[in-house]
């Protein structure tokens, strides 16, 4: 989204990131994954700007679902290191400029958590029970 719209987002689409990333909240996925679509068919969205993303940053590896299940997207580790490395700043080469501040966590729950902000890495990924192999 920050893409599309040049680095910018209302309030209510700041919200909607914000809760998608930090409480894992569905509704406001969907409703950032539609306002990203071809909606010729509100029941299957095409996400086409996402997928215009995924082209420029490169996460050739990320697969949407074409028929409109965010879920349903396959992306590797790769792909997501890559993501990861853009919104660090790492790699300014598609938004610009640092989306994260450092040491930002992007995402924790009992068990597991993400963030960024170690220059040079994609980053303290940590499993259940700090198990490597559940990465």
């Amino acid at each position: 989204m920050l893409y599309q719209k040049g680095g910018t987002l209302t309030e209510a689409e700041d919200t909607r990131a914000r809760k998608m990333i930090t409480e894992s909240d569905n509704a406001s996925a969907t409703t950032l994954w539609k306002q990203l679509s071809d909606l010729p068919d509100p029941a299957k969205p095409n996400p086409v700007k996402i997928q215009e993303f995924l082209d420029q940053a490169g996460m050739d590896d990320t697969v949407l679902d074409k028929e409109g299940s965010w879920g349903l997207t396959q992306v590797t580790a790769d792909d997501q290191a890559k993501l990861l490395r853009l919104f660090s700043g790492d790699d300014d080469s598609v938004l610009g400029s640092p989306v994260l501040e450092p040491q930002q966590v992007l995402h924790s729950t009992p068990g597991w958590s993400y963030s960024v902000g170690i220059k040079g890495t994609a980053d303290n990924l940590s499993a259940p029970n700090n198990d490597p192999a559940a990465v």
